[in-house]
């Protein structure tokens, strides 16, 4: 190696650990504008937010997969068109489904009802949509989902 090389090389790591120890001698303060966020703290939070969310979303997808196991055996969906299925399915599904709800809405401290969902058969899918949606409201975040679902009938 030359000297240039080496000096210039130097030089850049120097300048390198100026600038890290620039950041994080200034990375607790905090923002001028957010007087009670930290470095991350709004990042963390989406990610908790979601991961609240997700858990809400697979107990209903569970629970519309058991209810779609009990209320009709697999053998008595075999050769009928959709509408068929829909109808030996639905009034089942909607009694079980219903009770899990219930039981969602305890956990969750919701308000979901099976008549808000409009339920379908499409092919080999069991397809269940909420007309209204959810959300988790924290200081910085609004998120809206809707617990939708689809379960494979076979």
């Amino acid at each position: 190696m030359n000297k240039k090389g080496v000096g210039i090389l130097a030089l850049s790591a120097l300048a390198f650990l100026v600038a890290i120890i620039i950041f994080y001698s200034h990375s607790d303060s905090q923002r001028p504008g957010d007087k009670t966020a930290y470095l991350g703290e709004i990042e963390v939070s989406l990610f908790n937010t979601y991961f609240e969310a997700e858990k809400e979303m697979l107990y209903i997808d569970l629970a519309a997969g058991h209810s779609v196991r009990m209320s009709c055996s697999q053998n008595c969906l075999d050769k009928k068109n959709d509408a068929e299925k829909l109808a030996l399915i639905q009034d089942p599904f909607r009694e079980d489904f219903s009770k899990r709800l219930d039981r969602f809405n305890e956990l969750f401290n919701r308000s979901l009802a099976v008549e808000d969902y409009t339920f379908s058969v499409k092919g080999d899918d069991f397809i269940g949509l909420y007309g209204k949606e959810l959300n988790f409201t924290t200081p910085s975040i609004d998120y809206r989902f809707k617990p939708n679902f689809r379960i494979k009938l076979k």
